[in-house]
């Protein structure tokens, strides 16, 4: 069963790979709502106000490490650009070098989206299939409000070494 703030979410297929002259390999992994689910699709959401958060887990080859790293910097360069982008980060994990966390916020629903049918998410998707070592899985949230807490104190910074 799917969340009740995730029911507007709607799969639209996409098929990765063979349009390259690649074979096709299997999509990207898609959390919702607790039940994961292996797709060969993009995800399109409709007209919603809310941020939308995408957190995704990406598993790279050991051999092609910088490979990844430099498609990593580019989409981040690329796609940073792009309207309702507020977030767009690739980082390497402390115990893994060849795992990541992708972290991407959008100001909406319809920017993500958006973002789904750029140039720059397909560059991505094209050449990023060849670099895993097993299929990425992502977790999409729906944001209605964030708080950022502030310091009860003025940090010492003498206390901080």
């Amino acid at each position: 069963m799917v969340e009740p703030a995730m029911r507007d979410l709607r799969r639209v297929p996409r098929r990765i790979g063979s349009a390259a002259g690649q074979p096709e390999k299997a999509g990207y992994r898609i959390v919702l709502a607790g039940s994961p689910r292996t797709v060969r699709e993009s995800v399109t959401v409709s007209a919603v106000a809310d941020r939308l958060v995408a957190v995704t887990r990406i598993y790279g080859l050991a051999g092609r490490r910088e490979e990844l790293r430099a498609l990593m910097r580019e989409t981040e360069q690329r796609t940073g650009a792009e309207p309702g982008c507020r977030l767009y980060r690739f980082s390497a994990t402390l115990d893994d070098a060849d795992a990541y966390l992708h972290l991407q916020e959008w100001n909406s629903a319809a920017d993500f989206a958006a973002h789904q049918d750029s140039s720059a998410f397909s560059d991505y998707q094209r050449t990023l299939f060849d670099l895993l070592a097993r299929p990425s899985e992502m977790a999409i949230h729906r944001v209605a409000e964030t708080t950022v807490p502030q310091p009860s104190a003025l940090i010492d910074p003498r206390a901080a070494d």
